[in-house]
């Protein structure tokens, strides 16, 4: 995607949210039935005079952005202002493309995923979808917009194989009007969730991958008693699974999967267990893959780095900075 396309896609977002919250936007189109009149006032705008920032390095001094039905239409230092849209002097004012929230979870209360046919295995979930249970939080929202995000992927919680991910704005709008795109990745953690129950299984990180692999290798078997019922329709029916069915897309590589790894070692796990499947995966990082740096570039797997930096160390005495570890010191 060129970098321009990501301002005109983000930034429609970040102003979309911006310019309906003033309540100058016309009635948005719907599924749902209205009742009443329904508006259909242009909603044309244009920012004028605004230094735009497109890109890390490359500034318009003084550009023009023009704003059609919540998206933007048009960005340029020569981009001429439609007959149609209504002015905004952005004189003195910069404009940034909104920022993406690469990943970020919620807990996603979902008792259908216990109806129909799920695997036997509550914590093996891939049929859950966010984009179906997910529910807008104003205020995190909010706080999240003041820093400039305009977007963020929203993942479920909890689980081995988790389910798929959205990817929402952080408008004040909720519903679906907050989801920009559904199943945009399968989640897995190669680990037990936290606080796991000692007399169920998984119970440690060994039987999560265990859990896992025999997840995937399921999967296949799933498609090929499929695949050979439709053939030959004399062979016993197979017995539907909704979470093997959804882990098709994943088995045949087309799918990106998103793995957790809470450590280095856990990001070269998540490789090995990539390749067994040949897996399109990237990592959500732990920060500290600088540990086994080597190998984990070797991978070639994107990794999703968090933002979370550690505080520092105390060593404002020499008594305090004799309880500090060098394994403490070097992550700092």
């Amino acid at each position: 995607m060129t970098l321009l396309k990501f301002v005109r896609n983000v930034c429609s977002i970040f102003l979309f949210g911006a310019i309906t919250a003033a309540g100058v936007f016309a009635q948005a189109p719907a599924t749902k039935f209205t009742e009443g009149l329904r508006d259909r006032t242009p909603a044309v705008h244009a920012l004028v005079n605004a230094r735009i920032v497109v890109a890390p390095g490359q500034v318009i001094e003084e550009g023009t952005i023009v704003v059609r039905n919540g998206a933007i239409a048009a960005v340029g230092a020569d981009v001429t202002t439609p007959a149609d849209a209504r002015v905004w002097d952005l004189a003195g004012k910069t404009v940034y493309p909104g920022l993406i929230d690469a990943f970020s979870e919620a807990p996603i209360d979902a008792p259908s995923v216990k109806d129909g046919a799920p695997h036997w295995n509550a914590l093996v979930t891939p049929q859950l979808d966010v984009a179906r249970h997910y529910r807008a939080d104003a205020s995190l929202n909010e706080k999240l917009r003041g820093q400039g995000i305009a977007v963020r992927l929203v993942a479920p919680a909890g689980g081995v194989i988790k389910g798929a991910s959205a990817l929402v704005t952080t408008g004040d709008e909720g519903g679906p009007r907050a989801i920009l795109k559904g199943q945009v990745s399968q989640h897995v953690l190669l680990t037990v969730p936290r606080n796991p129950r000692r007399d169920g299984y998984p119970n440690s990180p060994m039987g999560a991958v265990a859990l896992a692999r025999q997840t995937l290798y399921d999967a296949q078997w799933y498609r090929a008693a499929w695949n050979a019922y439709r053939a030959d329709s004399k062979l016993p029916r197979p017995e539907r699974n909704d979470a093997l069915d959804a882990l098709q897309d994943v088995a045949s590589s087309d799918r990106l999967v998103i793995i957790d790894a809470n450590n280095e070692l856990f990001f070269l796990r998540a490789d090995r267990f990539a390749r067994e499947f040949s897996l399109n995966i990237a990592v959500r990082g732990s920060g500290r893959e600088y540990r086994r740096l080597d190998a984990v570039a070797a991978t070639g797997r994107p990794v999703i780095v968090p933002v979370d930096f550690p505080r520092p160390p105390n060593v404002s005495t020499a008594e305090s900075a004799l309880h500090v570890s060098l394994e403490d010191m070097l992550h700092w």
